[in-house]
This record gives structure tokens, sequence and C-alpha cells, in this order.
């Protein structure tokens, strides 16, 4: 993907126009330019670690504090491809301040635009470390989840934690900053991705066994082969329940017989066969 297909993928969430207006109501103008860069710069670094893999990229939503990066790829990218990509935007901030730094030392900025730089960076840096989805550090969460349980569990751990964390923020900032207005926008925001999280859990499961199934030639899916020991009178469906990304299955029933992954996701997308006890395929 070249840079001007990338950019092409850039979109504002309601959110940022919003608090834009704030700040001109408000006249902090710099101010909203300088997020506005720093925002940009910190998407623009995983959009480019994205295309580096060759990943399809859906969109990209800038917010206030951060993005929103939507890919194609369905939880079944290799764990270490994922963790590139998220991390890359965050150590964007590094090269910010380093270069905020040299400018300074130069004299090309004043002390009031260095001190606002470096405090809008390390401002949205870390509060995208934040183990909160669909923040960078939620994201991360989720990948270290599915790299020790099933994909559903994992997806499912990491909402829940999220959810947890995002009270222990909402009453911090009721506690500290309780009429910071930004800050309450930002929580209502997570709270509402949160949510739709948790309700497009179904689909975005179907959508992981789908493209295993739909590309089950493709080696990046599939860095490990994996036994899944099962019992025959478990259904089809809670059996793919247990998969895991990464790994290509191999279900072996309590009596030895073997089952392939691709046999079982054929059984699973016939519709019929999704509440059939496993045992059922060998007959």
């Amino acid at each position: 993907m070249n840079s001007f297909r990338i950019l092409a993928q850039f979109h504002f969430h309601p959110l940022f126009w919003l608090v834009i207006a704030l700040g001109i109501m408000t006249a902090r103008f710099q101010e909203l330019i300088l997020l506005f860069v720093i925002v940009f710069f910190h998407e623009l670094g995983h959009a480019f670690a994205a295309s580096f893999f060759s990943w399809r990229i859906r969109r990209i939503m800038l917010l206030p504090f951060g993005g929103v990066a939507e890919f194609d790829e369905h939880g079944n990218r290799p764990l270490l491809e994922e963790t590139v990509v998220i991390l890359a935007g965050p150590l964007q901030h590094l090269w910010m301040l380093f270069f905020a730094f040299l400018l300074h030392a130069g004299s090309f900025l004043s002390d009031g635009l260095y001190e606002k730089i470096c405090s809008f960076n390390w401002m949205i840096l870390l509060f995208n470390c934040l183990p909160i989805l669909p923040l960078d550090g939620g994201r991360l969460m989720l990948v270290l989840f599915a790299k020790i349980s099933p994909y559903i569990l994992a997806l499912r751990r990491a909402i829940l934690c999220s959810l947890l964390f995002l009270s222990v923020y909402a009453l911090s900032i009721l506690l500290i900053f309780p009429y910071h207005l930004n800050a309450w926008l930002i929580t209502v925001f997570l709270a509402i991705s949160l949510y739709r999280e948790w309700k497009d859990q179904p689909y975005v499961f179907m959508r992981f066994l789908l493209e295993r199934y739909e590309r089950k030639g493709e080696s990046y899916l599939f860095q490990r082969e994996t036994n899944l020991r099962v019992r025959p009178e478990e259904t089809v469906y809670n059996i793919v329940k247990k998969f895991q990304k990464g790994k290509r299955h191999t279900v072996i029933l309590t009596g030895g017989q073997k089952i392939k992954e691709v046999t079982l996701l054929e059984a699973f997308f016939d519709g019929n066969s999704r509440q059939k006890p496993i045992i059922e395929l060998l007959s």
C-alpha cells in the first residue's frame, strides 16, 4: 500500500470535531494543531507497520487522544506482527519528543511551545498505554490473552479487564478532575466502544473462524501444529470455541480417532452440524 492509499484510510471521529469546536471557543488553536499533528503521526505509525506486513487496512479513525485502526485481518495475524503494529503507534512519540528536544536546544522552539509538545506527547502516549480496548494497551492485553487462551475466551477476558480498568479510570476522573469535560467525553467514548466490543463478540469470532477456513492455505495463519484432545460427545461448536490463533489444530478423540481442523470447520459452517457430537463426523 503506497503512502497516498494509507492517507486515504484516515477519517475523523465526530468526537474529534467536538473537541476542536471546544478548543476554538476557548481560543486554544495552537494546542489543537499540536494535538492533531501528534495524533496523526501516532496513527501513521500503526498504518505503515500494518502496510509493511501487507495487512488489509479498512480505516483509521482519528480521535482527540489517539485513534482506532481497523483491519480486515480478524484476529488471525501472527502475534509478533500484531505486537509490532500495536507498538508502532506509541513509538512515534519517542522520535517526536527527541526531535522537539533538538529543535528546542537549537532555539527553534520557545520554552512554552516545547513544554506543550512534551506534555501532549506524554499525555497521549501514557493514555494509549492504558489496558482498555480499543486503546493500544488494551490491544496488547488481548494479544497476551490470545497467546495463552482460546481466541473467544481471550476476547472476553480482554473486554472484562478493560471494563474493570475503565471503571478505575472513571473513578479517578471523578475524584481528581470532576469538571474536566474532555476526560468525561473520552470516558463515554470508551464505554460505548466496550459495549460494542461485547455485542460484536459472536460476529468477531465467526469472522475469526471463517478466515481460518477460507484462507486455510495461507502459511501466516498457522505458526504451530497442536493437538486438541476432546470427548466424543462434545459438540462441533464447543470444540471450535477452543481454537487458538496461530495454531492449526488436530482434534483427537479419547478413543484415538483424529479429525483435522478443516473438517471440523466444514461441519461448523454447514450449519446443521454445529450442535452435533464430534463423533458423528466419523460415521
